[in-house]
């Protein structure tokens, strides 16, 4: 492509691209944060460069991953549930539940 046409894209297509919600996209819209054109051929769509939404994509906040790492509890010298109270004839291990 030369300097002077540039590749344009749909709202729509824009919002696949950038992975965001179609309301999402018409607030970027709306506030001016993403540049936009009419579309001649369709009053109610809009055009996008695609070098606007790459610069969007540079600068987008990235998503905070809000996680805890779970504490292990700690080792205690606490009897099993179960406590051995002998073997029977078969020599199998009996054992008390509690």
């Amino acid at each position: 492509m030369s300097a002077q046409q540039e590749e344009y894209v749909t709202a729509t297509e824009a919002t696949h691209l950038l992975d965001v919600s179609k309301v999402k996209m018409a607030k970027l819209l709306r506030s001016g944060e993403i540049p936009h054109i009419p579309d001649p051929r369709n009053e109610r769509a809009k055009l996008i460069k695609r070098s606007d939404i790459d610069a969007w994509l540079a600068k987008a906040p990235r998503p905070r991953v809000h996680y805890r790492r779970r504490e292990q509890p700690p080792a205690t010298d606490a009897p099993p549930s179960a406590k051995p109270i002998g073997d029977d004839d078969t020599g199998a291990r009996v054992v008390e539940r509690a």
